[in-house]
C-alpha cells in the first residue's frame, strides 16, 4: 500500500517546517492588519460586518430594517427642521407677530340680534356666488353664475351691470386697495380685469387650464394672485398685464386663497390643506392632517394666526408657527359644510357660513387659545358670501339655493339675493337720508 500510494501521489510530502517566534509574530500582525482592513471596510461601505466571537472572526449582514428605519427618521427630523425654519422666515417677513387682538366681537353679541333687521335684495338671475366692499365702504360688488358682475352703491343700495359680463358662471372677485382694478374669475378658465369707474373689461389673462376659484391682490395693487382647478396658483403683474410665474404645491383642486403681506399669502384645497406660500424664497408650508373633507375656505386673522372652514363640518384655528391647529370647532354648523368665512382683521370677530339656516358669529381668545359663539341669525339658505364694511356697521351676505362652487344639492324654496344684516335704528336714519336725496333731486 506504501508503494501504491507513492506511485498515485508521488513521494513522501516534504515536513511541515516549525515556525519560529519571530514568524508567529509575524502572522498575528498580519491577520490584525487584515481584520482592522475588514472593520473599515464595514464602518465606510456598511456592507461587511465583522463579529468576533472569541479569537475567530465571522462575516455577519447589518440589520437592513434598521438602517432603514434610521434614514427614515433622519429624513422626518430633517424635514421638520425645513418646515420649521421656513415657517420662521415667513412668520417674520416684514411683520412681527401680534399678541392682542381689537375686541370688537361685543358689537354682535346678543342686544345686537334685539335690534336687527335685515333687508334683501333679490336676484332674479342664477345665484350670487361671490361678494366684496371696497376699502371705502361706498360701493359693493357681486358675482353669479349667470356670469354677470354687478357694482352696488351702498347708500342707496342700488346696482349697476357691468358691461360684457354675460359669460360662464363667476366664482371670485378681487378689489385692489386703490379701487381702480376689479378681477373675476370662474368657469371660463381666465382672469378678467375690469376698470371699476367705466365698469368696461380691461384685459383677460389667460393661462390656468381649469376653473379658477380664488383671487387675491397685493397690497400694493401691482400683483394678483390665483388659484385655479388645475391645482396651481399663478401669479400676474396688474402694472404690465402679464403672467409672471406659477407655483405648485397642491395635489387637488385649489379651492381658496388670501394674502397677507410681502408676497406672503395662503391657500386651501380639495387634499385636505392649507399652504402658506412665500414668493420671496419660493417656498411654501403645508397645514394638515386636521380636516376629513376638502377646506372650501381660508382667512388671515392677523399676521400670525388664520382660519379655515372646511366641508367636514369643523373650523379650525391656526398658527403659522405651529404644525397642529389651535382650535377646532367640531360640527360648527350641525354637520354641515362651511361654504364661507369673513375675518374682521386683527379682532377677535369672524363669521360663519353654511346651509344649516344660521349666520354664526365667534369669538377668538388668545388667553384661552380656543374659539367661542357669540351669536347666531337666522338666516335660509347657502350662505356663499361675506362682507363687512370698514366701519363694522352691518353685514352682507349673498345667499343662495345652491353651493358656490356646485350643484350638489339645491335648496329651492330659498329667497337668493344679497342680504343686508344691521341695526334698526341704522336703517331708519339711512331711509331718512335716502328720501333727502331723491327729493333734492327732483328739486
Amino acid at each position: 500500500m506504501t508503494n501504491l500510494s507513492s506511485s498515485l501521489f508521488g513521494t513522501n510530502r516534504r515536513p511541515k517546517r516549525k515556525l519560529s517566534t519571530s514568524d508567529n509574530h509575524l502572522s498575528t500582525k498580519k491577520k490584525l492588519t487584515f481584520s482592522q482592513s475588514k472593520k473599515q471596510i464595514y464602518l465606510n461601505e456598511k456592507n461587511i460586518g465583522t463579529k468576533i466571537i472569541g479569537e475567530n472572526k465571522i462575516k455577519t449582514q447589518p440589520n437592513k430594517t434598521q438602517t432603514i428605519t434610521q434614514e427614515k427618521q433622519k429624513q422626518k427630523q430633517a424635514q421638520t427642521q425645513t418646515q420649521t425654519q421656513q415657517k420662521q422666515k415667513i412668520s417674520s417677513h416684514e411683520n412681527k407677530p401680534t399678541k392682542t387682538l381689537k375686541q370688537i366681537s361685543t358689537l354682535f353679541d346678543n342686544s345686537f340680534l334685539n335690534q336687527l333687521a335685515i333687508e334683501i335684495k333679490r336676484n332674479r338671475g342664477l345665484p350670487f356666488t361671490s361678494l366684496i366692499i371696497d376699502k371705502t365702504g361706498r360701493n359693493a360688488y357681486t358675482g353669479s353664475k349667470s356670469g354677470v358682475i354687478f357694482k352696488w352703491d351702498l347708500i342707496s343700495r342700488q346696482k349697476k351691470k357691468f358691461q360684457g359680463s354675460n359669460r360662464k358662471s363667476i366664482l371670485c372677485l378681487a378689489i385692489s386697495d386703490c379701487g381702480k382694478f376689479l378681477a373675476s374669475g370662474g368657469f371660463q378658465h381666465s382672469i378678467s380685469i375690469w376698470d371699476t369707474q367705466t365698469m368696461k373689461l380691461i384685459r383677460n389673462l389667460r393661462g390656468h387650464s381649469g376653473v379658477v376659484s380664488g383671487l387675491a391682490f397685493s397690497k400694493e395693487d401691482t400683483i394678483l394672485y390665483s388659484c385655479s382647478f388645475d391645482h396651481h396658483i399663478k401669479i400676474w403683474n396688474i402694472q404690465e398685464m402679464e403672467f409672471q410665474k406659477t407655483l405648485e404645491g397642491h395635489i387637488s383642486d385649489c379651492l381658496s386663497i388670501d394674502y397677507l403681506c410681502g408676497g406672503v399669502f395662503i391657500t386651501s384645497g380639495f387634499d385636505k390643506t392649507c399652504r402658506l406660500w412665500d414668493t420671496n424664497t419660493n417656498s411654501h408650508v403645508a397645514f394638515q392632517n386636521a380636516h376629513q373633507a376638502a377646506i372650501d375656505c381660508v382667512k388671515f386673522v392677523n399676521n400670525q394666526l388664520f382660519v379655515a372652514g372646511s366641508q367636514d363640518g369643523n373650523i379650525s384655528l391656526w398658527d403659522i408657527n405651529k404644525d397642529k391647529p389651535l382650535s377646532i370647532i367640531k360640527n360648527a354648523h350641525k354637520g354641515k359644510w362651511v361654504c364661507s368665512i369673513q375675518i374682521i382683521p386683527n379682532s377677535d370677530c369672524f363669521f360663519s357660513g353654511s346651509y344649516d339656516g344660521y349666520l354664526r358669529i365667534w369669538k377668538i381668545s388668545l388667553s384661552e387659545l380656543k374659539i367661542s359663539k357669540v351669536s347666531k341669525i337666522p338666516i335660509d339658505g347657502f350662505i356663499n358670501s361675506i362682507a363687512v364694511p370698514p366701519d363694522n356697521s352691518y353685514i352682507m351676505l349673498a345667499v343662495s339655493q345652491e353651493h358656490r362652487l356646485g350643484r350638489w344639492f339645491r335648496l329651492p324654496k330659498i329667497k337668493s339675493g344679497l342680504y343686508f344684516i344691521e341695526k334698526k335704528i341704522k336703517l331708519k336714519q339711512e331711509k331718512q337720508i335716502k328720501s333727502i336725496s331723491t327729493s333734492n333731486s327732483k328739486l
